[in-house]
This record gives C-alpha cells, sequence and structure tokens, in this order.
C-alpha cells in the first residue's frame, strides 16, 4: 500500500497493487479519503488568588495542545472583572491552524481585599 498527500488535511489517496499468482490475474486499486482538521484544547491556567493592588490583575498564562506535536503558547489573555476584589475571569483563543481547529479556555481567580492598617 503507498499513499499520497497523507500528511496534511485535505484529500488523500491511497494504492495497492497484487502482483497476482499461478491462479489469479494481478489487480491494482486506488481510493481517496479525507483528513479533517484536528481538535486543540486551550487551557488557561491562574492562581487561585491575588491581591487587590489598584491596578489591573492579569496573572494568567495559556496554551493550546494538539495532535501533531502542536504544544504552545496562548496570547493575549483577556480578562473581565480584573481590577476590583471579587472573581476574575480570564479567557483565551487559538484561532487554528489549516491542520488544527480552534478553541477556548477560561479560567476564574479571586482578587482578595488589601490588608489595611490603623493607626492611633
Amino acid at each position: 500500500m503507498t499513499y499520497g498527500n497523507n500528511t496534511n488535511v485535505g484529500t488523500a489517496t491511497g494504492h495497492a497493487s497484487y502482483a497476482g499468482d499461478a491462479n489469479h490475474s494481478g489487480s491494482d486499486a486506488d481510493a481517496t479519503f479525507a483528513i479533517t482538521p484536528a481538535t486543540t484544547t486551550t487551557v488557561v491556567t491562574c492562581p487561585a488568588t491575588v491581591v487587590y493592588s489598584g491596578v489591573a490583575q492579569t496573572p494568567c498564562t495559556a496554551n493550546v495542545t494538539g495532535a501533531g506535536g502542536l504544544n504552545q503558547a496562548v496570547t493575549p489573555v483577556t480578562y473581565e472583572a480584573n481590577l476590583n476584589a471579587g472573581t476574575a475571569t480570564a479567557t483565551a483563543t487559538y484561532d487554528g491552524d489549516p491542520n488544527h481547529t480552534g478553541s477556548t479556555g477560561s479560567a476564574t481567580f479571586a482578587i482578595l481585599q488589601a490588608p489595611t492598617a490603623t493607626a492611633i
């Protein structure tokens, strides 16, 4: 069996030959098949908590993995509600490439109140 164009997304071909024997004649056959994009997984990683500092918190990273050794950082990571104390959300999207579909991941983290000091 031999193949052609069977590495990337698209139409691939297969070819088989039988030379024959004393009782059978030889024959050939060809077929095509589709290679479709592989799925990906985007994972956003955040610390469980950060402390309020008065500026937008951006502590998260993102990575995408997929077939064929795809394993790379995803940027940018976008944030919602990441300025004040409370729960913030981080999201990252991998748009895909010719051989992989896109994917989106998200994670949350807590912004804790900053400590205060009262002096008399």
